[in-house]
């Protein structure tokens, strides 16, 4: 059965990722302006790369953050916008989530960590070595990366969602 297209509401899926871009926008620009972390994980690169990639960052979250409210606001490009980003995250996910970083994160969690050394040297122990865990933890990144990318994309177009946003009142 179709869902009616007049609704005032937005369906349950529209909410939970617009609110979620806003939240998760919000919770990384307060991690960016440590810029001295950021700049401390990518070491390994030149530091234009660097430079670059930290105005990239700022910039997603700043797009993140006016698409969440965007499609809150049920404006048909903001979803357009939001699913060509998710598309493209797809592609840019190593690019986004470097092995060389997950090595800075473990390195800094052992020492932040008793629990977290512990764990490392039993695995360590168990004839794991810290390069595959790093792998794991890398390989798991990318998964949830494109899991939640490909969410984005199926679900901003579903049948329903799309009329949702065709129905607005005014796209001005």
């Amino acid at each position: 059965m179709a869902r009616p297209t007049t609704q005032l509401h937005p369906p349950f899926g529209v909410l939970f990722f617009g609110v979620g871009l806003i939240t998760t926008s919000l919770m990384q620009i307060q991690i960016l302006v440590d810029s001295k972390r950021y700049w401390h994980l990518f070491s390994e690169l030149p530091p234009l790369l660097i430079t670059i990639r930290y105005t990239v960052s700022w910039i997603a979250r700043m797009v993140g953050l006016v698409l969440g409210i965007g499609i809150l606001l049920r404006r048909r490009l903001f979803r357009k916008v939001m699913m060509a980003l998710a598309f493209a995250t797809i592609l840019v996910t190593p690019w986004k989530h470097p092995y060389q970083v997950f090595v800075h994160h473990i390195n800094d969690l052992t020492r932040q960590s008793p629990a977290f050394t512990e764990l490392l040297e039993f695995l360590q122990r168990s004839g794991v070595a810290l390069s595959t865990v790093t792998w794991i933890v890398v390989i798991v990144m990318w998964m949830l990366e494109i899991i939640l990318a490909s969410l984005l994309l199926w679900y901003f177009s579903r049948p329903h969602v799309k009329a949702w946003f065709a129905s607005a009142p005014s796209q001005r």
